[in-house]
């Protein structure tokens, strides 16, 4: 009940705050809410925006077993949203937020869109279906802007042969770079991570494209495995760190601002998310493996990233 209580309180900030009008800039899935790319593999289709601040909220179950596991809870998710487009013909998974019994917030159609849920109530109400429950609204400890992360669908990457999942959170950040092309509009960036995944996928039996996460010099991050899944970047540490590659060749190009940003923001926001541990620790990848990543000019700055780790003999292999 004080989850609860907490949750409507949170909601009726959003009547007084005058910081948040604009809902297309709200970090919806800040607030240790996983987004619907994350765990469901694309964003929402749901197109329909609803008309903030809503005064309803709507509490539902699942009539389903309880999960108590990341992956059971991902697995009953995609099952439902599965059932919602191909049974019942909804654009998408219906409620707005989901909450699994191992405590973790799941984003359905969110705070952004009308979902389908309570027939006359969808265009003015959030669900939350219960063994699923939204702690958090608008306040001000929920503003953490996460960057543009680019999904796997909008770059047009291809869907993984296997996943295996992270055991999160992680303390440890791996920062490389990919030694192809600098890129700085979308379309080239996107080419680039295309081939990337191309050439990993179909010469080095890959599952998948291997970093969790690559940054382009359009300051756009570039969805891998992502949070939840281990990536192919670092030998002996893939199932323990998050890969993040720099697209270019930093022992010659020098990184842009856009992209160190993007870069900290990432990090930033995986910490807020709960996918890495707040005690976390940047390192390149020269430092565990014999590389020349993430190449001098990226190495040289990510020294000076106060969270970065010069004596890595208490986690190298």
């Amino acid at each position: 009940m004080e989850q609860f209580r907490f949750f409507v309180e949170s909601l009726q900030m959003q009547r007084v705050n005058n910081n948040v009008r604009n809902i297309e800039n709200f970090p919806y899935t800040s607030c240790g809410v996983v987004p619907i790319w994350l765990w469901g593999w694309e964003s929402t289709r749901r197109t329909v925006l609803l008309d903030l601040p809503v005064k309803i909220v709507v509490i539902q179950h699942t009539v389903s077993p309880p999960c108590y596991t990341d992956h059971t809870c991902e697995s009953n998710l995609k099952s439902i949203r599965d059932y919602h487009i191909n049974h019942l013909n909804f654009t998408d998974i219906g409620q707005s937020f989901f909450i699994g019994s191992n405590g973790k917030v799941y984003e359905g159609a969110g705070w952004k869109h009308v979902g389908a849920h309570t027939r006359g109530y969808n265009d003015k109400a959030i669900a939350c279906l219960s063994k699923f429950l939204v702690i958090c609204g608008i306040s001000d400890l929920c503003k953490q802007e996460c960057p543009t992360i680019v999904s796997r669908k909008e770059w047009d990457g291809l869907k993984p042969v296997h996943v295996r999942y992270l055991p999160r959170p992680v303390d440890l950040v791996i920062i490389q770079h990919t030694v192809t092309p600098t890129c700085a509009t979308d379309d080239g960036c996107a080419e680039i991570v295309r081939n990337i995944q191309a050439y990993q996928m179909d010469n080095l039996n890959f599952w998948d494209i291997g970093q969790s996460f690559l940054i382009g010099g359009n300051g756009k991050v570039y969805e891998g495995p992502g949070w939840l899944h281990a990536g192919a970047h670092t030998y002996g540490y893939n199932s323990k760190s998050i890969g993040i590659a720099f697209i270019g060749n930093f022992n010659k190009d020098q990184p842009t601002t856009q992209a160190l940003n993007a870069a900290k923001a990432l990090i930033k926001c995986g910490v807020d998310l709960g996918h890495l541990a707040s005690n976390y620790h940047v390192v390149g990848h020269r430092q565990l493996i014999a590389t020349e990543s993430p190449g001098r000019k990226l190495y040289n700055e990510i020294r000076s990233w106060p969270d970065w780790m010069e004596d890595v003999s208490s986690i190298k292999n």
